[in-house]
C-alpha cells in the first residue's frame, strides 16, 4: 500500500505538498535554509525560513520511515520554521 507525506507551506494560496514515499529516494540537507527531496524523476529543492533545513530533513525522514503510521502522514515542522517558497523542481 502506498504511503504519502505532506509538507506544509506558508506560500499564500498554496496547498500542502504531497509525496508518495515509494518514489522518494532520499532527502538531503543542502544549506542552513535549503533541502532537497530526490524522487525517481525529479529533485525538489525547498527553501525554509530561519535555519530550519536540517530539522526539516530529520522530520521528513522520520515520517517516511514511520512504518506503523497512517497512509497519509503530515510532517510537522519545528517551531518557527516554515517552507518559505514553493520548491524548485529540476
Amino acid at each position: 500500500m502506498a504511503k504519502f507525506i505532506t509538507i506544509p507551506t506558508t506560500v499564500a494560496g498554496s496547498p500542502k505538498i504531497i509525496f508518495n514515499t515509494d518514489t522518494v529516494n532520499s532527502v538531503s540537507y543542502l544549506t542552513t535554509t535549503t533541502f532537497a527531496v530526490y524522487t525517481n524523476k525529479s529533485i525538489f529543492t525547498f527553501t525554509t525560513s530561519a535555519a530550519g533545513a536540517a530539522s526539516t530533513v530529520t522530520l521528513i525522514n522520520s515520517a517516511i520511515t514511520n512504518i506503523a503510521g497512517p497512509t497519509l502522514i503530515n510532517v510537522t515542522l519545528a517551531t518557527g520554521v516554515t517552507i518559505a517558497a514553493l520548491p524548485v523542481v529540476s
